[in-house]
C-alpha cells in the first residue's frame, strides 16, 4: 500500500529541486540575508535575561513540537525550512531532534542586563527553502587526545596512570587562548593559564587506556562529546572497598565563543572532584594562602573549618539534608545557598582573580577541598547518580564566580508570543498566558491604553511581577525594576482566565509562595482585572502568605534625568504638619528607623502607619491611600490605591544608582502566613502630572469605596 503522506513529501522534495534549479536557488540561506516573503508562518519571540547580566553570542534554547507543525502542513519533517532572525537579519540557527516529535532550536544573541529583546523572529513553512549553509568551521575535537577547544578555551580529558588507585584517571586542562577585548572585555592572555583536574572518571582500564569517546553533535553553535564505560570502578583510597558503577557516561558540550562547558554526568555512584592550580602560580608563598574559595550567598569570611590550610585534606561545604546541616557544623543547608536550584562555587587565586567556576544542579553534598601545596578546589556529589554542570573559567575573583554562575543558573528564558497557552481577545482587549523555554509562566493584559506584562524573572528566587507597563499612546514603560512585586510570592503556579465579557476581563494568578519561614508559607493567590479604555488594573489579593508588595519603576521614563521622579501621596503636607507638632522624644530618637519621627514631607519610612498617635489619619482619603510616583517633566507617572485598613506600614523607595522610585506596602503586618485578610488594590497610569494623578486616585476610591474586599468587623472607613 502506498503511503500518501511519504508521497507527498517526496513529491514536493521533487518540486523544490526542480524550483531551486530554475530559481538559481534563490531561497539559498546565508546568515545576514533573508528575505522573510518567501515564508508562509513568522512568529514573534520574546528573550529576556534573567539573572542581571550583560551578555554577548549567548546561546538560548526552546523546544518546539515539530510533529504538530508537520501535521498542520506547516513546515517540513526535516526543519530545513526553519529561519531566526534578530532585527530583520537571519542568525545561525542549530536544530536537535528529541524524543517524542519534538526539536531543540538554539541561537546566539546580545543582551543588556535585565533586558527583553522582542526584535526576534521565528519563519518557517517554505517547502522551497534548501538547508541552510551556516558555517561550523569553528572549534577542533582531537578524537585520539580527548581534547576539544573554541575561540576562548581548550578542554583536554588526557588520560595518565593515578599514583595509587592504578587505573585510569581523567584529567582535563583549561587553557585560555586568547582573550577578545571587544567581546568579553579585558587583555589578551597567554597560553599558559592553569590547569585544572577533574577527577570526575576514574574508567575501569580497557585494552587501549580508558573510557570510550564519540562525537554525537557538530554543529554552527554548540558540539557535544561523549565519554562512556560499561563498567566503572571506584577506590576512594588505599586498602579501601572497590565500589563499581555500571553504564557510566559523561556528555561534554562547548559553545561557539563562550568560556564555559556543560557536562552531563550519569550512572555515579560517588561525586565528582575538581581541584586546580588556580591562576597558574603557587598555592603557597611564604606560609601565606594564594588562593581562595568562593560560593553563592557565602561570605568568605564564613568559609571557614578545623584544619583549613593544613598539609592534609580538609573539607567544609553544604548539603541538601537540612537535618545534616542542623547537626553537622561542617556543613550548610544548600537552600540558603542555591541560586535557581543551582549550586555555585568556585577556586581562584587572590593575586590574579584567575580560577576556575562551577554552576550545579541536582546536588546532594558539596564540600571545598585543600590539598595542602598540591591543588585545591571542590567536590560534589549527586543526588541521584545524574548531574548537570557547567565549568567555566574566571578573570576578576570570587565576584566572577558568583555573576557566571548566575548566569548559567538562570540563563535567557525564550518565549513564544505567537502561541499562548491560553488567551481570550476581542476588539476592545485581550489576556494572554504564555510558557517560556524554562518552563515560567507570563501574563499580558492589553486594551487601547496600556500592556501591562507580568514577566517570569531570577533575581535570586524565581519571581513572576510586572516587568512592563507601557502607555500605547505615548510609547512609554514606567519599567525598571518590580511593579506588583513580592520577593517572597515567588514564581507563578499557574494563571487562568475566570472572566472575559464586555466590561471587563480577568486572570487569577496563583503564586508558589516561599518556604524560608513559617510566616510566609503557602501560596499567594491575586485575581487582576483590565477594563476597556481604562489605564487602570484592579487587583483581589484573594491570598496572601507573603507580607509585602512593591512597586518600583522608571514613571515617565525619568530614570538618571534631573530632576528625576517625584513622589505625589494624597495629605503628604498635612500629614507633614501633625507630625510637626509631636514632640515625644521616644519616638524622636526611635532606635529603629522605621518607628523614628522625622519632618520630612516624603520620609523613607513614613511615619507613624505602626504606631497610631493621632485620632484621625491625614493621608486618607475615604479610607484610602493613594500613592504616586512621576516624572515632572513628561507628567507621566503611576499610582497605587489602596485601602488604609489593609496597611500596617509602609516605606518610600527610591534607588538614585539605579533608576527606581516607588512604595513598599506591608499588608496585615501583624498576621502571619494564610491569616492576612484579603484586600483589594488598584495600580494605574496617569499623564496629567502630581494634580491629575492624585485626582485620578480620588475618583477610583470614590468608585471603589464599599466594592473591595474588605473585613466586615471593621468600617469602611478604615483606621480614622
Amino acid at each position: 500500500m502506498i503511503d500518501l503522506r511519504e508521497a507527498f513529501l517526496f513529491c514536493s522534495s521533487l518540486l523544490a529541486a526542480a524550483s531551486c534549479l530554475l530559481a538559481g536557488c534563490q531561497s539559498f540561506s546565508t546568515p545576514g540575508s533573508f528575505d522573510p516573503a518567501a515564508w508562509k508562518h513568522h512568529e514573534r519571540l520574546r528573550v529576556i535575561e534573567r539573572a542581571k547580566a550583560s551578555v554577548r553570542g549567548f546561546p538560548v534554547s526552546f523546544e518546539l513540537d515539530v510533529a504538530e507543525l508537520v501535521d498542520a502542513g506547516k513546515c517540513r519533517p526535516d526543519l530545513g525550512d526553519l529561519r531566526i532572525t534578530i532585527a530583520g537579519k537571519e542568525v545561525p540557527v542549530q536544530v536537535e531532534k528529541l524524543d517524542g516529535g519534538k526539536a531543540s532550536v538554539t541561537f546566539q544573541i546580545d543582551l543588556a542586563r535585565q533586558q527583553s529583546r522582542e526584535d526576534v523572529c521565528m519563519h518557517y513553512g517554505n517547502p522551497w527553502a534548501t538547508m541552510p549553509d551556516y558555517d561550523g568551521r569553528w572549534g577542533t575535537i582531537s578524537k585520539d587526545r580527548n581534547a576539544f577547544e573554541n575561540e576562548l578555551l581548550r578542554v583536554s580529558y588526557g588520560l595518565k596512570t593515578s599514583t595509587f588507585r592504578k587505573m585510569w584517571g581523567c584529567q582535563k586542562e583549561f587553557t585560555i587562548k586568547w582573550y577578545d577585548e571587544d567581546q568579553f572585555g579585558g587583555d589578551k592572555i597567554p597560553d599558559s593559564w592553569a590547569k585544572s583536574r577533574n577527577d570526575v572518571t576514574y574508567w575501569q582500564p580497557v585494552p587501549k587506556g580508558g573510557p570510550r569517546f564519540e562525537i554525537e553533535v557538530d554543529g554552527p553553535i554548540y558540539k557535544r562529546v561523549r565519554f562512556f564505560s560499561p563498567e566503572r570502578t571506584i577506590i576512594h583510597h588505599p586498602g579501601a572497598k572497590p565500589i563499581t558503577a555500571k553504564d557510566v557516561s559523561q556528555r561534554v558540550t562547548f559553545y561557539r565563543g563562550c568560556p564555559f562547558i556543560k557536562e552531563q554526568l550519569h550512572g555515579l555512584k560517588t561525586g565528582t572532584t575538581t581541584t586546580a592550580v588556580p591562576g597558574g602560580m603557587r598555592l603557597r608563598s611564604k606560609g601565606q594562602r594564594n588562593f581562595d574559595f568562593a560560593a553563592y550567598n557565602l561570605k568568605p569570611e564564613e568559609i571557614t573549618w578545623e584544619g583549613r590550610g593544613q598539609d592534609t585534606e580538609t573539607r567544609g561545604g553544604f548539603t541538601s539534608e537540612k537535618k545534616r546541616a542542623e547537626d553537622d557544623p561542617r556543613y550548610r543547608w544548600m537552600g540558603d545557598h542555591s541560586y535557581n536550584d543551582h549550586l555555585i562555587m568556585g577556586v581562584f587565586n587572590m593575586r590574579n582573580g584567575r580560577g576556575v567556576g562551577s554552576c550545579a544542579t541536582d546536588v546532594r553534598t558539596a564540600f571545598f577541598v585543600d590539598w595542602s601545596h598540591e591543588r585545591a578546589g571542590f567536590s560534589i556529589w549527586p543526588k541521584a547518580g545524574s548531574m548537570t554542570r557547567y565549568l567555566y573559567y574566571v578573570e576578576t575573583g570570587r565576584t566572577e564566580v558568583i555573576s557566571r554562575g548566575k548566569l548559567l543558573a538562570a540563563p535567557p528564558t525564550v518565549v513564544r508570543m505567537d502561541r499562548p497557552v491560553s488567551a481570550t481577545t476581542d476588539d476592545w482587549g485581550s489576556i494572554k498566558v504564555f510558557e517560556d523555554s524554562a518552563g515560567g509562566l507570563h501574563v499580558t493584559l492589553e486594551n487601547s491604553k496600556v500592556r501591562v506584562l507580568y514577566e517570569t524573572f531570577v533575581p535570586q528566587d524565581t519571581q513572576t511581577y510586572i516587568r512592563r507597563f507601557e502607555l500605547k499612546e505615548h510609547g512609554h514603560q514606567s519599567q525598571g525594576y518590580w511593579l506588583d512585586a513580592a520577593a517572597h510570592r515567588r514564581g507563578l503556579r499557574c494563571a487562568e482566565i475566570v472572566r472575559d465579557d464586555s466590561q471587563a476581563k480577568t486572570v487569577r494568578m496563583v503564586w508558589n509562595g516561599s518556604d524560608r519561614s513559617p510566616s510566609m508559607r503557602g501560596p499567594a493567590i491575586s485575581e487582576v482585572t483590565i477594563y476597556p479604555e481604562s489605564m487602570i488594573l484592579r487587583i483581589d489579593v484573594l491570598q496572601s502568605a507573603f507580607a509585602h508588595v512593591c512597586d518600583i519603576g522608571t514613571p515617565g521614563g525619568a530614570g538618571r534625568r534631573a530632576p528625576g521622579p517625584q513622589f505625589s501621596i494624597y495629605g503628604a503636607a498635612e500629614w507633614q504638619q501633625a507630625r510637626k507638632a509631636i514632640e515625644d522624644t521616644q519616638l524622636r530618637d526611635h532606635p529603629n528607623e522605621h518607628h523614628r519621627l522625622t519632618d520630612d514631607l516624603h520620609p523613607i519610612y513614613p511615619f507613624p502607619l505602626m504606631d497610631r498617635t493621632w485620632p484621625a489619619d491625614p493621608m486618607s482619603y475615604k479610607g484610602w491611600y493613594i500613592l504616586a510616583t512621576y516624572d515632572p517633566e513628561s507628567g507621566r507617572g503611576y499610582g497605587r490605591v489602596v485601602p488604609a485598613k489593609a496597611i500596617t506600614y509602609m516605606k518610600l523607595l527610591a534607588f538614585p544608582a539605579n533608576p527606581g522610585f516607588g512604595f513598599e506596602l506591608f499588608p496585615h503586618w501583624q498576621e502571619t502566613g494564610r491569616n492576612r485578610k484579603p484586600y483589594t488594590t488598584y495600580l494605574f497610569a496617569e499623564t496629567g502630572g502630581a494634580d491629575k494623578i492624585i485626582a485620578k486616585g480620588k475618583l477610583i476610591a470614590d468608585r471603589a469605596s464599599g466594592r473591595y474586599v474588605k473585613d466586615t468587623q471593621q468600617s469602611r472607613e478604615g483606621r480614622r
